[in-house]
C-alpha cells in the first residue's frame, strides 16, 4: 500500500513540475488536440504541435526559419513521400538511416520516426565508410538520408539502398530530399502506433550497437522530473550544439518542441560561431558537451564574457564526464548556470546536477530526477552502503531491453547496468569513478583512468588529455596518458608524471605519457580507439626521430 501511495505522490509531483514549466495547453486547444489524435493516431504528433503553437518559430538552422506549421508539413511530406513508399527488406517496417548534422532534417526524421510505423537509425557523423556500410547492412536500412558532405562515406554501401541528400552546397542534386518530398501530401496517413529511433552506442572500438527506443508511456514523473532539474520553458531559445544523433541532444530537442520553444541548430560546431549565434539569435539556453564548452572557454576573454550577464540562463552539458576545472571556469567566467546530465544511450538520463549541486561539489553527476531509481551494487548484486564504490544500475523507465543485434546488458531487480562505477555521498549525490571495464589494479589499489584525466585537465598548461589502460607484460595492465600541452607550454613527459605524483598517489602515475599536438574527438566528446592507435604509431615515429615538440594545430572547430 505504501509503495502504491509513493508512486501516486511521485506522479502528482511530476504533474506539478509540468504545470510550472507551462507544458499544459490552454483549455480552448484541448478539443482540437483530441480531434487530431482521433483522426491521425500516432501520426498526428507534429500536427498537434502545429495546432498548439501555430506560426511560432520552431527551428532556426542554416537553411532559415521553420514555424511549427511548416514543421508539421515537412514531417507529413516525409512520411508520405519516403516512408510509405518503402518495400522494407526487413519484411517488418521501413528502416531509414540518417547521417545528418544538426538541422531541420534531423528534426523531421526524428519526429517522423515517432509519427509513423518506421524505424530511423541515427548514424554518427564521425563514422567511416566501413562502419557506415556495416550498420546499414546489419540494421537492414532501406533508405539513407545524408548531408552532401558525407557522400564519400557510402563507398562500401550496397548500391540498391536508396539515397537522398539533405543539406548540400551548390545546385540541387537529382536525389535531393527536399525535391523528393515536395509534391507529397501534407496530411499524414493514420498510424495506429508510432515507430522508433535507434541511437548508436558511442563505444570506443568496433561498429556501434543500436539502442532502439520506441513508443514509451511517458509518465508525469519522467517529464516533470527532468524539467524540475533543467527548467526549460516555452519562451526559451535553445541552441542545441550537442549532436542530435545522441540521446543528450535528442531529449532536449523533443522537450523544447513539446514546450513550444525555439530550437536553434547550427550544423557543425564552431566555438566562435556558437558565441556569435547566441548573441544574434538571442539564445538563452545552450546544450553542449564538455569538449565544446572547453573550446568556448578557450576563446578570448571578451568573447566568453558575451555569454554572461544574463545572456545565458542555462548551460547544459552531457554525453561525457566534465572535469571540475571546466565547471569552475564556467562559474567564474559566465555564471552559476551549469547543469550536468549523466546518462547512457541504453538508459536515457540517469542523474542531473543542478548549479547549486555543482557549486558545492564540482565533480558530482548530481542526483536522480523524480521517478528514477539508481543504486550502487557489488558483483553479487547487493546494494552497497553510502560512500562505497561499486557498479551503477538504473531504472529510468526509458531503458531499452536489448540492442538491435539481440544482445543485452546485465539486469538486477529491474535495473540495468550502465557499465560505469561510482558512489553516492551522504546527500544522495552520485560521483562517477570510471568505466567498469576501464579499471585497473595498481599497487593493490583500484585505479580509474578518468581520475587521472581530471587531474591532468586541471593543469594550467594542459589543453586536453585522455588516459587509458593498456596491456602490460609484467603487470597485466598499466596507464597511458595522451596529453595536449598548451601553446606556450614547456611541459615534457617527466614533468607531467611528477605533477600527477604530487596530486595523486604513485599508483595513479601513468607509465607512459605521450605528448601530442591535438586530440581528435567525436562530436559527443569521446576519443575513438582508432584515433589512439594512430597516435601510438605517430608517437613511435617521433621517438625514433630527433626530439622536438609536436607542431601545434589550433582550432576551435569540433571534429566531424
Amino acid at each position: 500500500m505504501n509503495q502504491k501511495l509513493n508512486k501516486l505522490v511521485c506522479e502528482l509531483q511530476g504533474l506539478r513540475h509540468m504545470k510550472q514549466a507551462g507544458i499544459f495547453p490552454p483549455l480552448a486547444k484541448i478539443p482540437g488536440t483530441v480531434a487530431i489524435k482521433r483522426q491521425q493516431g500516432a501520426s498526428g504528433l507534429a500536427s498537434s504541435l502545429a495546432h498548439l503553437h501555430g506560426h511560432r518559430v520552431a527551428i532556426i538552422d542554416p537553411q532559415g526559419v521553420v514555424s511549427y506549421r511548416e514543421l508539421a508539413d515537412l514531417v507529413a511530406r516525409y512520411i508520405n513521400g519516403v516512408v510509405t513508399q518503402v518495400d522494407p527488406r526487413s519484411g517488418v517496417r521501413p528502416r531509414i538511416g540518417a547521417l545528418v548534422r544538426n538541422s531541420r532534417y534531423a528534426a523531421v526524421l526524428c519526429l517522423g520516426a515517432l509519427a509513423s510505423d518506421s524505424r530511423v537509425i541515427l548514424l554518427n557523423t564521425d563514422m567511416g565508410p566501413r562502419h557506415v556500410a556495416e550498420v546499414i547492412e546489419r540494421e537492414q536500412i532501406d533508405v539513407v538520408v545524408y548531408d552532401g558532405e558525407f557522400a564519400d562515406r557510402f563507398e562500401q554501401v550496397d548500391p540498391t539502398v536508396t539515397r537522398l541528400i539533405a543539406a548540400h552546397e551548390g545546385d540541387s542534386p537529382s536525389n535531393a530530399f527536399d525535391a523528393h518530398i515536395a509534391s507529397a501530401s501534407t496530411t499524414p496517413p493514420y498510424a495506429e502506433k508510432g515507430g522508433s529511433l535507434v541511437l548508436l552506442t558511442s563505444g570506443t572500438t568496433g561498429a556501434p550497437r543500436g539502442a532502439e527506443r520506441g513508443e514509451v508511456s511517458i509518465k508525469p514523473s519522467m517529464l516533470g522530473g527532468y524539467l524540475a532539474k533543467i527548467p526549460l520553458r516555452g519562451t526559451d531559445r535553445t541552441l542545441i550544439a550537442a549532436p542530435l544523433f545522441h540521446g543528450w541532444g535528442q531529449i532536449n530537442l523533443l522537450n523544447m518542441l513539446t514546450l513550444g520553444g525555439t530550437v536553434v541548430l547550427a550544423g557543425r560546431f564552431d566555438a566562435q560561431r556558437t558565441v556569435d549565434m547566441i548573441k544574434r539569435q538571442h539564445v538563452n539556453v545552450l546544450i553542449a558537451v564538455p569538449t565544446m564548452i572547453r573550446r568556448i572557454l578557450a576563446l578570448p576573454e571578451d568573447q566568453v564574457a558575451r555569454l554572461g550577464g544574463g545572456q545565458l540562463r542555462i548551460l547544459g552539458t552531457g554525453g561525457a564526464k566534465i572535469d571540475p576545472a571546466t565547471v569552475q571556469s564556467v562559474f567564474d567566467r559566465i555564471g552559476p548556470i551549469l547543469h550536468n546530465l549523466y546518462g547512457t544511450s541504453e538508459c536515457s538520463y540517469i542523474t542531473i546536477a543542478t548549479p547549486d549541486e555543482l557549486v558545492d561539489a564540482p565533480t558530482t553527476a548530481g542526483s536522480p530526477p523524480l521517478g528514477n531509481r539508481v543504486e550502487i551494487l557489488d558483483e553479487a548484486g547487493n546494494t552497497l552502503p553510502t560512500g562505497t564504490v561499486g557498479r551503477i544500475f538504473a531504472d529510468t523507465g526509458l531503458q531499452i531491453r536489448k540492442y538491435t543485434d539481440g544482445s543485452e546488458k546485465e539486469w538486477v531487480r529491474g535495473m540495468m547496468s550502465t557499465g560505469d562505477t561510482g558512489r553516492f555521498d551522504e546527500r544522495g549525490r552520485l560521483f562517477i569513478e570510471g568505466r567498469s571495464d576501464g579499471m585497473i589494479v595498481s599497487g593493490g589499489e583500484n585505479v580509474f583512468p578518468e581520475e587521472v584525466e581530471e587531474c591532468l585537465l586541471q593543469h594550467a598548461e594542459i589543453d586536453d588529455a585522455v588516459v587509458i589502460a593498456v596491456p602490460d607484460a609484467d603487470f597485466g595492465q598499466r596507464l597511458r596518458a595522451y596529453v595536449v600541452p598548451g601553446e606556450q607550454s614547456s611541459l615534457d613527459a617527466e614533468m607531467v608524471k611528477n605533477y600527477i605524483a604530487a596530486e595523486l598517489s604513485r599508483s595513479r602515475v601513468p607509465r607512459d605519457v605521450v605528448l601530442i599536438a591535438d586530440l581528435p574527438r567525436t562530436p559527443a566528446g569521446k576519443v575513438m580507439r582508432a584515433t589512439l592507435d594512430a597516435l601510438d604509431a605517430e608517437a613511435a615515429k617521433v621517438a625514433e626521430a630527433p626530439k622536438k615538440r609536436p607542431a601545434r594545430r589550433r582550432s576551435a572547430t569540433s571534429p566531424s
